[in-house]
């Protein structure tokens, strides 16, 4: 049986609580209000995830199933593989009942929108449960109802146990830690455009310059 490895980080203090389980027990700690979870490939490969648990706060329930509520969407899908397959319930799974990215680029990523903001006090990711555990390895983010990156965790090692526990406890955004950014197809043509008009215009401008005697 696979063993669950525990990660602990510390939280951003605006998106941290922390309360008492019960009177006098130990300190549990959530992050408030995440509506959206970003996995992206920790190694430039192609990324594969088999399933994504958000667990709620204080009642255990995994808000990231599709029968919570949830939904997955993917930069792009290797043939037959969906990012539904993601939020299904079913694990460990190999190929094709997982997600995987249609192409090995940089940017590529998983995600899940849940029902509503939900507290939650951790993340599971499951990887790829027959082949290429090596590129099971993540950058995990978390992001609230207005978009705002809640924080962000580097480095979640599933390659060796086949799944990531992520306790979000003291849970710190590093200063440089940030999904990477890859332009928009569309702003890669308008930039494009933008070149070619300029090199038109200067060289109109040259050719109305008079020749030197």
């Amino acid at each position: 049986m696979m063993n669950k490895r525990k990660l602990r980080y510390s939280l951003l203090g605006a998106a941290l609580i922390v309360a008492s389980a019960l009177a006098g027990g130990p300190a549990a700690a959530t992050v408030l209000g995440v509506k959206e979870i970003r996995v992206y490939g920790g190694v430039p490969t192609f990324v594969q995830i088999a399933e994504l648990i958000a667990t709620q706060s204080g009642t255990g329930t995994n808000v990231a199933l599709a029968s919570n509520g949830a939904s997955a969407f993917a930069t792009s899908s290797y043939s037959g593989s969906t990012p539904s397959n993601t939020i299904d319930g079913i694990y460990p799974a190999g190929y094709p009942n997982i997600w995987q990215s249609g192409t090995a680029n940089v940017g590529e990523y998983l995600q899940v929108l849940l029902a509503s903001p939900f507290d939650l006090s951790s993340v599971t990711i499951y990887g790829r449960g027959d082949s290429y555990q090596d590129r099971d390895l993540y950058n995990l983010f978390l992001y609230d109802a207005t978009g705002y990156l809640l924080g962000g965790i580097a480095g979640a090692d599933a390659r060796t146990a086949g799944l990531i526990f992520i306790e979000l406890v003291e849970w710190d955004l590093e200063p440089d830690l940030h999904p990477p950014h890859v332009p928009e197809p569309g702003a890669i043509g308008l930039v494009g455009a933008g070149a070619a008009v300029l090199g038109w215009v200067r060289r109109r401008r040259s050719d109305r310059k008079p020749a030197s005697s």
